[in-house]
Parts: structure tokens; C-alpha cells; sequence
């Protein structure tokens, strides 16, 4: 028998639901430079984004309005949009790249420049032949050793410089990483490198020069097409199809009834986002509002309808523009989701205040209008509204016609966002053992989070049905026992979610001085 000693077991049950990223929307838009149809970058900063797909332009609103929410807090995967003469072939996009700048070598003896390697920008557009390289001796003066800078002529801000370079030796094509720093930092460039093996030179130094990009071009208009895409060539709302982290989606510089068509079936295909519509702010009537709302014939949970337009500060020109207010409407929805969560109201006095606006460009806000703003909300339209001085969204609508609460935006967001929060967690016990055990081991998985949402607000109760406390497969209530031996388990989840308030009606009742309050309790 061994020594007496005390022995320690650690069991791990401390797997729960992550966290969903907040504050992310996917929009798409035209820009003067960037990828196209390529969303990979979450773009947290507005001096970040600029690097990339530039600044502010008179020939579209995209920038203005990115610029806009990236300041209030929010997160951006964007999706540059430009035309292609067949939207299901990414090989006829019609925006061209410059010509490639050769860079030789300098010849210490008699010989013409052999090419060393090739600097061509990253992604199509005539502003590429806006930016320069500068190839220079070598910050150390140091023989052999060269810099690269890359600047913008009408952008100061946008520069990259890459000192003190240097070839080793004469690599060839696969071994060459001499310009490994570049080739990691560039926003604006790729590298082509060039065998070396055939060099004349013994050391290849590049040869000084500046020159500009030349060749590239923005291509033919974008087209509805362009921004509504193609499945199959991931172009489009399709372009976001590999990502999963935003709440919404919208269009930010193309007012067009088969885009928002289109936007909308993408959204409920999916049904893990919202797709948010600013209708023009040339409707000024309620009448007007509500039969454009009518003639998109859209009837589904996953689009919020909004209308009335904002009026901002053109941080360009320094005039008022005329929003249309779907950058506001993504602002408090990601302000809403920050600070309080998905599944509350990001409209009315306490979430649906709009910072540094000027106006609205068609109020209803005001007590003469008030059955024209009950008549907008209810075909299911949210408004920014001026009232008591402030510029507020009005309205938790979906743009579901059906009398259910998933009418309600708030409550298609929570089912959103328990199923993004869900997902996750419950795959990590795919191809586990289909039993009671893993039933019960799921179930105090996900409690605690389904707690927090009773405690948060956002549900009454819940119930968790699931037969995770049944005593063997003869008496489940909610699964077949046939299923289960087939791989298949089956919970319901039954939700008593909380709503906002959207009417409060005040009695009042005026009466005599001398009459107590009692009295008047048995009168009314």
C-alpha cells in the first residue's frame, strides 16, 4: 500500500459563450481608391481608413458619411464598389491598375539597367497616378544600401518610407525578401521581384529615380448591378458573405429601388443582420414616405426603414449637407449596442439622440404633425424627428408587416444577436457523443448567458427545453429517441422577451377643490 499523500484533480468547467464583436457594419460604397469587392479590413479609425481607400471627394457622399460614423465609435468593413461590364465575371471590371514602375540597376561598368524588381499599386484607380517612388542612397550612407519612398502628391498624409534597403548577394525569384518590409507595410504597393542570378553587376543597387504611376483609371459609372453583385463571383452584398460580425448593412451613395430590393432578400436570406434603407429626402409628405415604403413591397424582419434625413456640416465644402441619415441610423445602432445592448431601442429621448446635426431635413416632429408621424411609423417607417430642440430618431419598427413583436427592431435584434452569441458554443459539442450527459453539459453552458439576459433586460424569462435532466431516451418530451440514435438533438428555447414602450396614455381629471380624491376614485 503507498505512502498516505493527498491528491489533486482539476476538472475544467469553465467553458461559457464568448462575446459577439460590437459595433461593426458592413457598408459599401464608391471611394477613390482601395479594394474592390474585397471587405477584408475592419476599419476602426478614419485616418486608417484614408490610407487605404482615401479621403473626402466631391463625387460621392461615402467618405463623408464613413468619416461620420468611424468618429462616433463605430467600426466599418467596407466594400468598395466599382463597374463591371459582367457582374458574374470579376475579369471585366472596367477600373484599371497604372503600369508597373521598373526598377533597374544602376551599372557600375559598360551594360544597359537590368531590371531588379517591379512596384505596381495595389488595387485599380485613376488617383494611383497620384502617388510617386522615390528610390534614393541609403539613409546610413552605407555602399549598397537604397530607400524607397512612396508618397501622394496631393496627399501629404499618405506616405511610406522604407530605408536602408538592401540586396544580398544575387537571389533568385523565390528567395528574394529583400524588400520583406515593404511588401508587409505597403497599403498603396506590390512587389514583383526579378531573378537575379543573371546579374552583370556583382552588387545590385537600384538606381536613383522619382516617377510617377501612370495608366490607371476609374473605368465605366457603377450600375444597381455593381452594388447588388453575384453570388458565385462574391461581388456586391456578396462580397460579405465570409464575415459574420456586423448587425447591419446598408448603401451609402445609391438610392436605388432594386439595390434595396435586392439588399433586403440578401439580408432575410441570411437572417443574421439588418439591412437599413433611407428613403430620399425628396418625399416631404407622409403620403409620399409611406407609398414609397409601399411600392418596394419589402415584408421582412431584417430591413429597418428610415426617413426624414439629417442635416451635418460637409467637413469638404463647410455647407450644410442633406443626409439622407442612414449613417446616423447605424451611429445609434452601434452606440446602442455598446452601452446598453442589441436588444434594447436605439430610438427616443435617451438612445436616439443624434450629435452634431444641424436639422432634419423633413420634420414631423411637431405636435401639427403628430398624426402624420403615427400614420409614417406605422407603415412601419422610423423618422429623425426635431423636437424640443433635438434631433432624435423616432420609431422601433421593422419593416415586417406582420402584427407579431418581430415588428419590432429591437426584438429581431435580440433574436440576432442570441443566435450570433449561440452559435459558436453550441458547434464546439458537434460530434460529441449524443447523450444525456452532453445534453446536461450544454445546457449549464450556455445558463449563464441566458441568465444575463433576464438580469439585462432584454427577457421577462426563458425556458431551456431540452431533456438535458431526463433519466434515459425512453422518456424524452421534446426529442424522438430514433432521432437522437440518428445524430440529431433538438432544443427549444422558449423567449418572454421585453419590449420597449411605445404608448403611455395619461388620465387626467379635473375637479372641485373640495372633493377628496376618494370621492373622485368612485366617480370615474
Amino acid at each position: 500500500m503507498p505512502a498516505a499523500k493527498v491528491n489533486f484533480g482539476t476538472k475544467n468547467l469553465t467553458q461559457t459563450v464568448p462575446s459577439t464583436v460590437k459595433g461593426v457594419n458592413f457598408v459599401e460604397g464608391r471611394t477613390i481608391r482601395g479594394p474592390v469587392n474585397d471587405p477584408s479590413i475592419i476599419f476602426n479609425s478614419w485616418p486608417n481608413f484614408v490610407k487605404v481607400h482615401g479621403g473626402l471627394t466631391n463625387d460621392t457622399d461615402t467618405p463623408r458619411l464613413v468619416k461620420r460614423i468611424l468618429e462616433n465609435g463605430g467600426s466599418i468593413r467596407f466594400n468598395r464598389v466599382a463597374h463591371y461590364t459582367d457582374i458574374t465575371d470579376p475579369e471585366t471590371l472596367t477600373a484599371i491598375k497604372p503600369d508597373a514602375i521598373v526598377i533597374e540597376d544602376a551599372p557600375t561598368g559598360l551594360g544597359a539597367n537590368e531590371p531588379l524588381f517591379s512596384l505596381v499599386p495595389k488595387y485599380p484607380g485613376a488617383d494611383y497616378n497620384n502617388v510617386k517612388v522615390a528610390v534614393e542612397n541609403g539613409s546610413n550612407n552605407q555602399p549598397g544600401f537604397f530607400n524607397i519612398i512612396i508618397s501622394h502628391d496631393t496627399d501629404p498624409t499618405l506616405r511610406e518610407e522604407y530605408r536602408n534597403l538592401f540586396i544580398n548577394g544575387k537571389p533568385t525569384l523565390g528567395h528574394s525578401t529583400y524588400l520583406k518590409s515593404l511588401v508587409e507595410g505597403s497599403k498603396l504597393v506590390d512587389v514583383i521581384y526579378n531573378d537575379l542570378t543573371l546579374l552583370t553587376d556583382e552588387v545590385a543597387v537600384p538606381i536613383e529615380k522619382v516617377v510617377n504611376f501612370t495608366g490607371g483609371a476609374d473605368g465605366d459609372p457603377v450600375v444597381a448591378t455593381d452594388y447588388i453583385g453575384d453570388s458565385n463571383s462574391r461581388t456586391g452584398f456578396y462580397a460579405f458573405d465570409d464575415y459574420d460580425e456586423a448587425m447591419q448593412l446598408g448603401v451609402l451613395d445609391f438610392d436605388d429601388d432594386t439595390i434595396h430590393v435586392a439588399g433586403a432578400a440578401y439580408a432575410d436570406n441570411r437572417k443574421d443582420l439588418i439591412y437599413q434603407i433611407s428613403l430620399s429626402n425628396n418625399l416631404s409628405t407622409a403620403d409620399a414616405i409611406i407609398t414609397k415604403r409601399e411600392l418596394l413591397n419589402i415584408d421582412t424582419q431584417f430591413v429597418e426603414f428610415v426617413a426624414g434625413g439629417v442635416k451635418i456640416l460637409d467637413q469638404l465644402t463647410g455647407q450644410i449637407l442633406n443626409s439622407s441619415g442612414l449613417a446616423d441610423l447605424m451611429i445609434l445602432s452601434n452606440k446602442t449596442s455598446q452601452n446598453y445592448g442589441e436588444y434594447y431601442s436605439h430610438a427616443g429621448n435617451t438612445r436616439g439622440l443624434v450629435n452634431n446635426a444641424l436639422g432634419v431635413v423633413n420634420n414631423f416632429g411637431s405636435p401639427a404633425t403628430s398624426k402624420d408621424l403615427d400614420n409614417i411609423i406605422d407603415a412601419g417607417i422610423n423618422m429623425f424627428i426635431n423636437r424640443d430642440g433635438q434631433i432624435k430618431l423616432w420609431g422601433n419598427r421593422s419593416a415586417s408587416y406582420t402584427n407579431d413583436q418581430e415588428r419590432f427592431t429591437s426584438i429581431v435584434r435580440l433574436i440576432i444577436f442570441i443566435k450570433k452569441s449561440l452559435r459558436p458554443t453550441l458547434e464546439d459539442f458537434l460530434e460529441e457523443p449524443n447523450d444525456i450527459p452532453t445534453w446536461k453539459r450544454m445546457y449549464f453552458t450556455v445558463k449563464p448567458f441566458m441568465d444575463s439576459l433576464v438580469t439585462q433586460r432584454a427577457l421577462y424569462s426563458y425556458e431551456w427545453q431540452g431533456d438535458q435532466f431526463a433519466k434515459g431516451l425512453d422518456n424524452l418530451t421534446i426529442n424522438d429517441a430514433t432521432d437522437v440514435t440518428n445524430g440529431k438533438y433538438v432544443v427549444r428555447i422558449v423567449l418572454k422577451a421585453i419590449g420597449s414602450i411605445q404608448e403611455i396614455n395619461v388620465d387626467m381629471v379635473l375637479t372641485p377643490g373640495g372633493i377628496s380624491f376618494e370621492i373622485v376614485n368612485e366617480l370615474i
